[in-house]
């Protein structure tokens, strides 16, 4: 009994801290039903379910502080696609807080902590955007290494002179994901293809 006392006890004490740093919890009426973030452009998504028609909230926290609300009314079981740009997050707790829940009732379901690989990401993002922002039709290969290209460069299809395109890739820094002969890979953005250019216009 005393053992049982003394776990309850840790429980109870987990529970209170915890809700330290969320809202008061309400009865189920809406759930998260799935967090994913894409690297390429830095686009955090999250599907979530409501129960009954009314107002919801979608919170994202991050070491104590609310960096993005969205309130908006939804109708009976409807499901619910939340896509923002996201930001780097804080230094304190790994991850962020995801919460939706009802105004004036508190959290109905969270993800706490959701981590996520945001180097790439600029602090203080979280931005909505739409469908065709967030979709990266061509991501960003993980291999892929930032060269200066000084000078521009004529683009390509393919890795031969014969595939030439109507453009010149511009004087700056790019993404180079690899290297075959004489030629350079190059990603450019998530809705371009990529292009290949003569590998001696890049500076290494």
């Amino acid at each position: 009994m005393l053992r049982f006392a003394k776990v309850a006890l840790v429980v109870l004490l987990s529970v209170m801290l915890f809700a330290s740093v969320l809202p008061a919890s309400a009865a189920v009426n809406a759930v998260i039903d799935s967090v994913s973030y894409n690297e390429s452009n830095c686009v955090l998504t999250v599907v979530w379910t409501v129960e009954d028609a009314g107002s919801y909230y979608i919170q994202i926290w991050d070491d104590g502080t609310l960096v993005y609300e969205l309130v908006s009314s939804y109708s009976a079981g409807q499901t619910i696609t939340t896509q923002l740009k996201a930001g780097a997050y804080g230094s304190i707790n790994p991850g962020i807080g995801i919460l939706v829940g009802v105004p004036g009732e508190g959290y109905t379901d969270f993800v706490d902590p959701y981590e996520y690989p945001a180097g790439s990401c600029t602090t203080g993002e979280w931005t909505p955007v739409d469908g065709a922002t967030a979709a990266c039709t061509v991501p960003r290969p993980s291999a892929a290494v930032i060269y200066s290209v000084p000078a521009g460069a004529p683009a390509f299809f393919q890795a031969n002179a014969e595939s030439r395109t109507t453009f010149s890739l511009p004087a700056g820094t790019w993404y180079i994901t690899q290297f075959s002969g004489d030629f350079a890979q190059v990603w450019i953005a998530c809705q371009a293809n990529m292009v290949w250019i003569p590998a001696d216009a890049i500076a290494r």
